[in-house]
């Protein structure tokens, strides 16, 4: 896939600007210039060209003194490497970036790291070792209180106990981060966690606790999209109202999410809501909607 025009045009600027320094030989602002322009190859999907310059990057960052910047050039090297499809290759990578953010005490890389190799560990099915690795990352983004990526890690930990049907461990961790969100105005955020808490609490038969929360999700998916959880939302919240016994609000909610299923061209959810429809329609007894 191609870069958008504005990202090419960044992308070609940075190379010009790199190529100057390293004609002129400045290693003053070569080493970040070149973590720039790595960045800008990571955005462009061009991982080879983001994993050259990230490692032509860290001996200077590191002849400069600036350590943290160097583990964040290792960090994107791993990330690299990851998108090149070498997970083994890339814990290594973490570990290296994680011993240099450990001798610049910046807890929050350390954090960074922890977890992004439970990703990685999750996504090679050890979710026993992606749980650790989420946890040390909540317990170094909280002494470093980065409270957004902290909101984010109780979010995946929370992901981890949905898998693994402890909805109620899940449930806790959605409460706790959701407040995180809030305060720090992330709007699609809040949405997310909310989402999550009410599918949570849904499983949990705590239907009450279910609708609030999707109720909070519901307008933001409405506004912003996209259609796959817009529908999910309505979805949710729709099986929430038929066990509370709101059943006209149910269908609403349900044709909300057969119409975005259906706009997202997610056939089988749109006749998984036309069934509940109709299961809606039985338990009224057959009478349609009340005025």
């Amino acid at each position: 896939m191609s870069p958008p025009d504005t990202l090419q045009t960044q992308l070609e600027e940075q190379l010009s600007r790199v190529a100057r320094l390293r004609f002129r030989q400045d290693e003053t602002l070569l080493p970040e210039q070149l973590l720039a322009l790595a960045q800008l190859h990571g955005l462009a999907e061009q991982h080879t060209e983001a994993k050259k310059a990230y490692a032509e990057a860290q001996p200077l960052l590191r002849k400069r003194g600036l350590i943290s910047e160097q583990a964040e050039a290792i960090l994107g090297e791993a990330v690299a490497t990851l998108h090149e499809g070498d997970a083994k290759e890339a814990l290594l990578l973490l570990n290296d970036a994680l011993v240099i953010y450990r001798e610049a005490k910046d807890v929050v890389g350390e954090g960074g790291c922890h977890a992004a190799a439970a990703e990685i560990c999750r996504g090679l099915g050890d979710d026993e070792a992606a749980r650790d690795g989420f946890l040390a990352a909540l317990e170094h983004f909280r002494k470093g209180h980065a409270h957004g990526r902290e909101a984010r890690v109780l979010m995946d930990l929370g992901d981890l106990e949905m898998a693994a049907a402890r909805y109620a461990e899940a449930r806790a961790y959605f409460e706790e981060a959701l407040p995180i969100a809030e305060e720090h105005l992330d709007a699609a955020q809040v949405a997310q966690c909310a989402l999550l808490l009410g599918e949570a609490a849904g499983l949990e038969g705590d239907h009450v606790r279910a609708r609030a929360a999707l109720e909070r999700a519901l307008p933001h998916y409405a506004q912003h999209g996209p259609a796959p959880l817009h529908a999910r939302a309505a979805w949710d919240l729709g099986l929430s109202l038929y066990y509370l016994g709101a059943l006209d609000a149910a269908e609403a909610s349900l044709r909300i999410a057969q119409t975005r299923y259906h706009e997202a061209g997610h056939a089988d959810e749109v006749t998984r809501c036309e069934q509940a429809i109709a299961q809606v329609h039985k338990k009224r007894g057959g009478a349609g909607p009340s005025a």
